[in-house]
């Protein structure tokens, strides 16, 4: 995978984190930029579930899928969303409620964090030195698959 490629999915999943998060303002908001940490996975998902069952929409009626339908889809949710939070008169949210610090790190979520990655590295090697079987599982099993259905 080539850095653009890289660069592109984190660009395309910080845009749906921000749909996402403009429909939760409209859906909930939140009071500090804290609760809005703690919910940045609800966002997420709320952002891919609306806009692409926006999308989805769209390609029903017609209407041809590219980029700038995807775009303009998204600012046109995460507009509505800061649109129905205004109406709903959310507040502007502040940085911390008072009397809020940084949770501290214990050696218990010191070990855990560390066994996390020695357990994804060895996957990923796993993963990287056995290619060929990969391949082979593709070729062999699913390709018939999928030449019965081309030829049929």
């Amino acid at each position: 995978m080539t850095v653009r490629a890289i660069v592109g999915l984190v660009v395309y999943n910080l845009f749906l984190l921000g749909v996402g998060a403009g429909v939760l303002w409209g859906v909930r908001g939140w009071r500090w930029w804290t609760d809005f940490v703690r919910l940045a996975g609800v966002a997420y998902l709320l952002g891919v579930a609306s806009l692409m069952t926006l999308v989805t929409l769209e390609l029903v009626l017609g209407i041809p899928i590219s980029s700038l339908t995807i775009f303009s889809s998204g600012l046109a949710l995460t507009a509505v969303g800061l649109a129905v939070g205004r109406l709903r008169a959310h507040s502007l949210p502040g940085l911390r409620p008072p009397g809020w610090r940084a949770p501290g790190l214990t050696l218990f979520g010191a070990l855990f964090v560390a066994a996390i990655v020695v357990y994804l590295e060895a996957l990923f090697r796993a993963d990287r030195l056995s290619g060929i079987t990969r391949e082979w599982d593709s070729w062999a099993f699913w390709m018939p698959k999928a030449q019965s259905l081309y030829y049929s």
